[in-house]
């Protein structure tokens, strides 16, 4: 029996494999582990797999696109089918259709009232199934493309005259009472013991509680390989003390154009109440703000998470909205509040 389901973190290894398959074979697994740890932890993209018993034989990719999507007439946010893969054995099952049909309902849900894809003009088997599951064709384009010239590139953004960001890596910070570093492998039982295994610091995440330490090994190893990027900021949290990890802090670039940023963070639940986030949370943003050139940073957390709410306040980020059903946790669908701060607001702070 085929069944299906949404993928989580726990599935990194499965997704890698099946995307290989899918889109290139001289891409690195290391590298597809990086790419789906990003887009599981967003909620502008999800991953759908199908399984034989414990098998997996497909795969489905759909994102959330709200720029122009050729053939769309909504406007809005359009559900969109970024890729496609079943197991040679197991196509002409109805399996790609049933993936693509959860992709659509999972679409609408966030209020996509259009869902929209593509293939390449000689790839007649996959037009053939997309027009066979209900797809229109919404237009045939040819691209083109050219070699530019290298010429002297100034660090100004001409829309809005944003400096373009300079990105540092996880660089090693320091506080009072903190060391914010890099993730090491050895970091792994700490880390497992402190907060990846907790059911109770898992509550409003997107991960689920470790059950097995290897668990923990393959999230600490994304991280650790992600560091040869200069854009990926993902630190420990270690007291100076004993320089034991019993936390992590970091924040993702959501748009290098506007120069806004998403922060998050965990910590060892022996270790809440104690201003430790907040402390890590003032540093980092420091650093974002004025090392990096990131002009704002933003989070959510779960109105029935208040104490997230504090440490954003207590590190100068200011409350600007309320978003309904915003993401879900292991509660459920969750209410949220927006905080954020700007460049400015960090600057005018320190003046005063």
């Amino acid at each position: 029996m085929i069944t299906y389901r949404q993928a989580t973190l726990q599935d990194i290894d499965t997704i890698a494999n099946m995307s290989r398959l899918l889109y290139s074979p001289s891409n690195t697994l290391e590298s597809l582990r990086a790419e789906a740890a990003e887009h599981l932890q967003t909620d502008k993209w999800a991953t759908f797999l199908a399984f034989d018993g414990e098998t997996p034989v497909g795969l489905c990719e759909v994102t959330l696109r709200t720029d122009y999507v050729e053939g769309t007439e909504s406007g809005g946010v359009v559900g969109y089918l970024e890729g496609i893969y079943v197991s040679p054995d197991y196509r002409n099952r109805h399996i790609a259709k049933s993936l693509v049909e959860i992709a659509e309902k999972w679409s609408a849900k966030q209020g996509c009232a259009e869902f929209a894809s593509d293939c390449k003009l000689d790839n007649t088997d996959s037009l053939a199934f997309h027009l066979k599951i209900g797809f229109e064709e919404a237009g045939r384009n040819i691209h083109f493309v050219k070699k530019l010239p290298a010429i002297e590139v100034h660090p100004i953004c001409p829309a809005g005259g944003l400096a373009a960001m300079t990105h540092k890596g996880t660089v090693a910070l320091e506080t009072e009472r903190l060391i914010l570093r890099r993730f090491t492998l050895e970091d792994a039982n700490a880390a497992h013991k402190n907060w990846f295994s907790d059911p109770d610091v898992a509550m409003y995440m997107r991960w689920d509680a470790h059950t097995d330490i290897s668990q923990t090994q393959e999230f600490i190893r994304l991280f650790v390989g992600s560091y040869e990027k200069p854009d990926f900021y993902r630190w420990a949290i270690t007291l100076k003390q004993d320089g034991q990890a019993i936390g992590a802090i970091g924040f993702q670039i959501d748009s290098e154009y506007d120069g806004v940023a998403d922060v998050s963070y965990t910590l060892c639940k022996a270790f809440w109440h104690q201003g430790i986030v907040s402390e890590a949370l003032k540093e980092v943003l420091r650093f974002a703000l004025l090392e990096v050139g990131v002009n704002r940073v933003e989070a959510f957390h779960a109105v029935s998470n208040p104490a997230s709410g504090r440490v954003m306040q207590k590190a100068g980020m200011i409350l600007e909205g309320h978003a309904r059903q915003k993401y879900r946790s292991h509660r459920g669908l969750e209410d949220s509040d927006l905080y954020a701060i700007l460049a400015e607001d960090y600057r005018k702070d320190k003046e005063s």
